[in-house]
């Protein structure tokens, strides 16, 4: 039998005017399981292989600069060597066209990493964890009161890879993937809402399924019993899916693209925010955390999984930087942003949700969080929060809290719990001071 990312390999040392090349091979097998209500939708399985050609064609500038253009080629299955020959001279030409700067592929020489991104028994046969897990969404929607279950989708994907490029550099690896997209429903009084779960994990066994449609069963009652917040400025506690996003303009800055244009403003050695009471920030890029979401054994460009501290007690350490992004700028290359692994607080989740310092609001979810970027700025519309206040908690909805997270962060307290989120690995509940809460 022909090893397709042999041959492929061969055509490529075979051609002429090539300054580099990669491929990359990907065998992926996933099996989903979909359905609405008591109907189950479809169970189905798919499996393909598909390889990802790069190549690298030198060019000069006007000025005798060296440069060099890039092409991609995506082969599917059943192409001849002939038609891959074809459209690889068609990319190569194309690459002349558009070319940037120099920058080299990583050699044979840099290391491997051996890291745990696969559910090895779960692949074997993901039918019988996709059932469970079907089932145990069903029996915890039947055990809430005025909720159902309305529609869910679950897959597993076992996704295998192999990639060499002409400096001598082969990679393979293995990493699994488990999703599930669940959505509950609330009825009283006539009017309903309803709650969306997703999840994504590397193993169906990283995944407490009764937990999540109970809690987000008792989201959707809250929602329809929700009034608006007072406006104001409060302190604000908050967990969940806030961490998804509230840590980006760090990341966007730490990266190394930002620093190219100018756009970083960080320092390697200087403070990413002023002082304050809070909890001061370590943050760590950690692509090596067993099963996590965005753990693989090497990136697109065959570098090894590894860790790196970002920000330690509040301190700038380095910059992130891909590949391409290291030589342009003569940085030790990383990789892009992986796992988020932030520092726990001394105090208790208990004892940030005191009311000593009088009202505030405990946001379980916000219908949209993205903080800018470049300034930090944010502004979430609260899908569901907790008021506290002297009359006890009311659930809330609407209204929007805003701050600045390069400002405010100062002032943030971490939990002493915590949390895993797939991808995010830190405490459990922040609380922010002083925020700005609108009805």
């Amino acid at each position: 039998m022909i090893d397709r990312f042999r041959e492929i390999q061969e055509l490529l040392n075979g051609m002429g005017g090539l300054r580099a090349w990669a491929v990359t091979e990907t065998v992926r097998h996933e099996a989903q399981l979909t359905q609405a209500l008591r109907v189950r939708d479809s169970v189905r399985s798919v499996a393909e292989t598909r390889w990802t050609v790069r190549l690298f064609v030198p060019v000069s500038a006007a000025d005798g600069r060296p440069l060099q253009g890039e092409g991609v080629l995506d082969i599917p299955p059943g192409e001849s060597a002939a038609t891959v020959r074809r459209r690889l001279d068609d990319v190569r030409a194309r690459a002349l066209l558009a070319p940037g700067a120099l920058w080299n592929l990583p050699d044979g020489g840099t290391p491997a990493r051996t890291v745990l991104c696969w559910d090895e028994a779960t692949a074997r046969d993901p039918w019988p964890a996709l059932e469970a897990t079907a089932a145990d969404i069903l029996r915890a929607a039947d055990e809430e009161p005025s909720a159902y279950s309305s529609h869910f989708e679950l897959s597993f994907e076992d996704k295998q890879l192999r990639l060499a490029n002409s400096q001598g550099l082969e990679r393979e690896g293995r990493a699994s993937a488990f999703t599930v997209y669940a959505v509950v429903i609330a009825e009283s009084g006539g009017r309903a809402f309803d709650h969306k779960i997703e999840i994504h994990r590397r193993s169906p066994s990283q995944v407490d399924m009764p937990k999540e449609i109970h809690d987000g069963c008792k989201f959707a009652r809250d929602c329809l019993a929700a009034g608006s917040p007072q406006a104001g400025r409060f302190d604000i506690t908050a967990d969940g899916p806030v961490f998804d996003n509230l840590f980006d303009p760090i990341i966007a800055n730490a990266d190394a693209a930002y620093l190219m244009s100018g756009m970083s403003r960080f320092k390697p050695g200087e403070r990413i925010c002023s002082d304050g009471p809070g909890t001061p920030l370590t943050l760590v890029s950690d692509g090596t955390v067993p099963m996590g979401a965005r753990t693989l054994p090497f990136d697109k460009d065959g570098l090894p999984a590894a860790s790196y501290d970002l920000v330690r007690d509040g301190v700038f350490i380095r910059h992130l930087a891909t590949k391409p992004y290291a030589d342009f700028l003569d940085l030790p290359p990383t990789g892009a942003a992986a796992n988020l692994v932030v520092n726990s607080g001394t105090e208790t989740r208990a004892e940030l949700q005191e009311r000593a310092g009088g009202m505030f609001y405990y946001i379980a979810a916000f219908s949209f969080f993205i903080p800018d970027s470049i300034t930090g700025n944010f502004t979430g519309e609260i899908r569901l929060g907790y008021e506290y206040g002297p009359n006890g908690v009311r659930p809330v909805k609407g209204g929007a809290v805003a701050g600045n997270l390069f400002r405010d962060l100062p002032g943030v307290r971490f939990s002493a719990e915590r949390t895993d989120r797939g991808f995010y690995y830190g405490p459990e509940l922040l609380r922010f001071s002083n925020l700005v809460v609108s009805a």
